[in-house]
């Protein structure tokens, strides 16, 4: 589930760029720091780090609401290009 919001969030932020292109993924990675449970409330901020001409870079942040603790992180780097 963390690597499709990784995904899905990503793209949105992908999607507010000036190119407004979801492109296709060329790389998806998530590195997981601290178990969640259910009910658990998190935080998802995304960031598009640099949005070229045919590559997009991106970052997931997910964090408890509760304490602000990193959860998990996702890089994404999507193919942006014709």
């Amino acid at each position: 589930m963390t690597a499709t919001l990784v995904d899905a969030v990503s793209t949105w932020a992908l999607l507010t760029t000036p190119q407004q292109q979801p492109g296709v993924s060329v790389d998806l990675s998530v590195s997981y720091m601290k178990a969640v449970k259910v009910g658990d409330i998190i935080v998802i901020d995304a960031q598009t780090l640099k949005c070229g001409r045919t590559l997009a870079f991106l970052t997931v942040d997910i964090k408890s609401k509760t304490n602000g603790q990193l959860v998990a992180q996702g890089k994404h780097t999507k193919f942006i290009g014709s």
